[in-house]
């Protein structure tokens, strides 16, 4: 696939910039030209060419890589996960995550409406995965949102999101089309601000986090 062609140039590119983790976008390997494309693609899990490649790219590459989201079988139904897979620089997988916040809009005043749940079953589940570059948190577009995802994976102990910082300053970024970027990510510093900075311990209408 052309896509996958596109993302080994870019994960060699990281690699080669002495990255650790890599992060692919939501999509990276299929989007479709109808949603119900992803059906029609969708592999089981734990077995598929998208699958395949991340494994072994992670594995050629030494690079733990996060699969930003392809299509995995979810039901009877006929629906898909968007599913995040996070593979260790050995090519096993270390973590999955299933798009919890499906996007359903409906455009006022226009005849115009959008289901991402017609052919995309939502997750249910939180997850954080330990990586050389800390514990990330996973989540994927829409996620961004709803903070009560962030709040769960940060008290589950996730360090950093995107590429910016514990300040939300944004380390790097690419304005548009496609592209490799990197940072560094200064874990130790981002403890020192947290403790004399601890608005985390200050949450008052906090939920339970089991």
């Amino acid at each position: 696939m052309a896509n996958l062609e596109q993302a080994r140039v870019y994960l060699e590119e990281a690699a080669g910039r002495a990255a650790r983790l890599a992060v692919l976008p939501e999509n990276f390997s299929f989007m479709g030209l109808e949603d119900a494309d992803k059906r029609r693609v969708a592999e089981s899990d734990g077995a598929g060419p998208i699958q395949n490649f991340l494994a072994a790219t992670a594995r050629r590459l030494r690079l733990w890589i996060v699969g930003g989201t392809l299509p995995l079988r979810a039901g009877a139904d006929g629906r898909v996960a968007a599913a995040c897979l996070v593979y260790d620089s050995d090519g096993k997988r270390a973590a999955r995550y299933d798009k919890i916040h499906l996007f359903d809009v409906d455009i006022p005043g226009r005849a115009e409406r959008y289901r991402e749940s017609a052919h995309v079953a939502p997750g249910s589940t939180p997850a954080v995965v330990d990586t050389p570059v800390g514990r990330v948190g996973l989540s994927v577009c829409y996620d961004v949102r709803f903070p009560e995802l962030f709040r769960r994976l940060s008290a589950a102990g996730a360090h950093d999101s995107m590429i910016a910082d514990y300040w939300g300053s944004v380390l790097q970024r690419l304005p548009r089309g496609r592209g490799c970027i990197v940072a560094e990510i200064d874990l130790a510093r981002q403890a020192e601000v947290r403790e004399n900075f601890p608005a985390l311990k200050h949450r008052v209408l906090a939920e339970t986090v089991p």
